[in-house]
């Protein structure tokens, strides 16, 4: 008899750990808080890529220009190496680039006051934490609520780099609310069948 495996028992695939991709509401919220339209994905591949126009792996988004000037680039990228994606979007900031990262709430690294030299805008999430899309060869992409930390967005605003940044807070509840979350599914518990008396 087979046992049954669920999100929190099954064996996970490391090598896939850096490309949990950001749930459709959470960007949809985003643009909507910062008053913006993404126009490319980057640090994704073609698998996991939010939008049509992306750079990734394939192009190697580090080295590459992620768009002309007045560009709007989503970045949610390894957590294993975020300061590489922090001298990116710097670099990109400087050729109009504006770039929306989210990443984890760590205001007490090296990376972070760098990010925040040059960002005009850190936005904490708070009140909860994202469930990112876990990618599984079997599941396919599945909400995992194996997010161990809170959030934030950092903003580096085209040709605007060094001039000051604000920070404020957003509550996940209301980024949930206006980016149209629905909670998914649960597996329903199976009912014992009542023994019929004879």
């Amino acid at each position: 008899m087979g046992s049954k495996t669920t999100a929190t028992s099954r064996k996970r695939d490391l090598t896939l750990k850096d490309l949990w991709r950001t749930p459709k509401w959470c960007v949809v919220a985003i643009e909507i808080i910062l008053s913006l339209k993404f126009q490319v994905d980057v640090a994704c591949n073609k698998d996991n890529a939010l939008f049509e126009n992306f750079i990734g792996v394939e192009k190697n988004a580090l080295v590459s220009d992620w768009g002309l000037p007045g560009t709007v680039a989503y970045l949610n990228p390894p957590y294993s190496k975020i300061e590489p994606w922090i001298d990116a979007a710097i670099n990109q900031q400087s050729k109009g680039v504006t770039t929306v990262m989210l990443i984890p709430q760590s205001i007490d690294t090296r990376w972070y006051l760098k990010a925040r030299e040059w960002a005009n805008e850190v936005v904490f999430i708070i009140g909860g934490r994202i469930a990112f899309l876990e990618p599984d060869v079997n599941l396919g992409m599945k909400e995992s609520r194996m997010n161990t930390g809170g959030s934030m967005l950092v903003i580096f605003r085209g040709f605007a780099g060094g001039v000051g940044c604000i920070s404020r807070e957003v509550e996940i509840s209301t980024m949930k609310k206006i980016g149209g979350y629905i909670k998914p599914p649960r597996a329903k518990p199976k009912r014992k069948k009542k023994e019929i008396e004879a």
